[in-house]
């Protein structure tokens, strides 16, 4: 099991925890752990995982349209998954969890171009 597999792990527990309150624990781990990486993270992709979590916290227990919220869980957790490069060892205190930091590169800018000397001067 990979370390993402280990957060992903988590939303579910929070998604099929048959109560709110036996969803707390895992929520409050993915909390913690979503402030610690954020810091390091595009603000697109930070927000993916807020709405991860936030869209977990909707579905856990007996939740109204859960499959609505599982299925929005689903769809962020898709985008944070797939948007970057892995953390670098230390990045997180907790080295049990190396999710993936999500860096946005902006689309269709390549390398730039050299400066001609008349634009250096």
């Amino acid at each position: 099991m990979t370390n993402l597999d280990k957060l992903r792990q988590l939303v579910d527990d929070v998604v099929y925890a048959s109560t709110k309150t036996e969803a707390q624990h895992p929520l409050n781990r993915l909390k913690f752990l979503a402030a610690r990486l954020q810091a390091n993270m595009e603000p697109y992709y930070a927000r993916k995982l807020d709405q991860v979590i936030s869209y977990a916290e909707k579905a856990s227990g007996r939740a109204r349209d859960k499959q609505h919220w599982i299925y929005q869980v689903d769809q962020c957790w898709y985008v944070f998954k797939n948007g970057g490069t892995p953390l670098e060892a230390g990045d997180v205190e907790d080295a049990a969890l190396d999710v993936h930091l999500l860096q946005h590169q902006a689309a269709g800018l390549g390398d730039p171009e050299p400066m001609t000397k008349h634009q250096q001067e």
